[in-house]
């Protein structure tokens, strides 16, 4: 802490001469202006002794407050995604109370909040300066702030809706505007949970229980190179597959045969139901 001491005392006697002694720690000087770097910040004293031409010696003491340097610092996230979050900056400089303090974010904007929260208009690295004030002292850091672009998560089916036992085929449509995508990981509603590293990947699934309502809930996370992330959910509704049955009574030779469709199905109901008689005829409806 230098502290620069001067005398009001005015030398009407050009012999008259000037000494100082200080503490904390000790030191000797001499001339009409002292300049010491007191170690403590409080305790402190300044001692002046005057001696004349004529020998006449007076002193005196007095007592040196020095205030301590602020010591600038902050946190903030280690990962902020635009235009998902917003940087949240934490003032830990010390002390921690009676300090003043500036914010300049690196993007031409300013604060002087004591915990701000700033939005960033795009991905970039943005110098953050923070400038503490304590009294007469001040502190000042500068630090790097990353902002990095969040990913669109994004897909749909190929097919609207399937019966069980139907392969499903998810078409990719996710997207990033600056930087790339490193992971895609897909949640079909059952196992299993695919995580790929293909840039490209169309995966196709099958449902071999039928979920007509309320369906799979189908997810897409989509992860950046940086970590960003964004999440896409399309509920995928899966219909069962109806049973096929018939009854037929035994009849002779040349004696029409009554066929009836003894058919089901566990949810919806069968639309159409079409016969075979295996000798190059069919018939379209429940009976024949």
């Amino acid at each position: 802490f230098p502290v620069t001491i001067l005398t009001n005392t005015t030398p009407a006697d050009p012999a008259m001469t000037f000494q100082w002694q200080m503490n904390n720690p000790i030191g000797n000087y001499v001339g009409s202006t002292a300049t010491h770097t007191y170690a403590l910040t409080s305790g402190n004293q300044a001692i002046l002794t005057v001696v004349d031409g004529n020998g006449c010696i007076a002193s005196f003491l007095d007592t040196v407050y020095v205030q301590p340097l602020p010591v600038a610092n902050f946190t903030t996230q280690t990962l902020i995604c635009d235009p998902q979050d917003n940087a949240i900056f934490t003032n830990t400089s010390t002390p921690a109370s009676g300090t003043t303090q500036n914010w300049d974010f690196g993007d031409g904007t300013f604060s002087i909040a004591h915990d701000p929260i700033h939005n960033y208009l795009g991905p970039a690295t943005y110098n953050v300066t923070l400038t503490v004030v304590a009294g007469n002292c001040n502190a000042t850091i500068t630090k790097p702030v990353v902002v990095s672009q969040k990913p669109i998560a994004s897909f749909t089916v190929q097919q609207a809706d399937e019966c069980q036992n139907t392969p499903f085929t998810f078409i990719d449509n996710s997207s990033i505007a600056v930087g790339d995508i490193s992971l895609r990981t897909w949640d079909f509603g059952e196992p299993p949970i695919v995580p790929v590293q293909d840039p490209v990947y169309n995966p196709v699934h099958a449902y071999i229980t039928p979920n007509p309502t309320p369906g799979y809930t189908v997810s897409l996370i989509i992860t950046s190179t940086t970590g960003c992330k964004d999440t896409m959910t399309q509920v995928v509704p899966v219909y069962p597959l109806p049973i096929a049955s018939f009854t037929a009574p035994d009849v002779c030779d040349n004696v029409p045969m009554k066929f009836n469709s003894t058919s089901n199905i566990s949810f919806g109901s069968i639309t159409q139901s079409t016969f075979d008689f295996g000798d190059n005829s069919t018939f379209l409806g429940d009976s024949a």
